[in-house]
């Protein structure tokens, strides 16, 4: 299985890893870090919008650092209970450099991947259906703005290829990296 190969790859000792999945809404996120947790031993899925659910009476801004924050402890928590962590999300720079500040006191390999379509077909109905919202937030997050999703990691133009391809790809780039 693929954990055998990280821990016997000289990661340093490191024996659990996280992966963050950034990328715009509807990049394919959620899609892409289930199937990973299933390819992976032991590895638990935190989207971090769930979080969100918590704090519906604040604005979306407002509940961003405590979704992440909460985030934090709940990956702190499962790798220090021996589980892989996948964390997905659209993050900005601060939320990127949040998370890396505060998952490093653990002992594991980070792996970023950034999934990033092309603006049309993220705005096409993946999966769901699309509201007026979510295309204007879409747009946002492919634009220049103070919403715009910076690029880290891997990036994969998931754009016409299978979830089971992107898999394939993040899965080959774990290996080597």
């Amino acid at each position: 299985m693929f954990l055998a190969h990280i821990r016997s790859n000289g990661s340093k000792g490191k024996l659990f890893m996280i992966i963050i999945i950034n990328g715009p809404r509807n990049a394919g996120k959620t899609t892409i870090s289930n199937l990973l947790a299933k390819k992976l031993a032991k590895t638990a899925h935190i989207e971090i919008d769930t979080f969100r659910e918590f704090l519906r009476s604040e604005s979306l801004e407002k509940t961003i650092p405590t979704n992440l924050e909460n985030a934090v402890l709940v990956a702190q928590n499962l790798v220090q209970k021996g589980w892989n962590v996948i964390l997905n999300y659209c993050l900005r720079e601060k939320d990127y450099q949040y998370l890396l500040h505060n998952l490093k006191s653990l002992n594991t390999t980070l792996y970023t991947i950034t999934l990033k379509s092309e603006l049309k077909i993220a705005l096409s109905n993946r999966g769901r259906k699309l509201t007026s919202d979510d295309r204007k937030r879409i747009r946002e997050q492919y634009g220049k703005g103070k919403h715009a999703i910076p690029e880290y990691g891997l990036v994969v133009n998931n754009a016409n290829k299978s979830p089971a391809f992107v898999v394939k790809e993040i899965l080959k780039y774990m290996r080597v990296n």
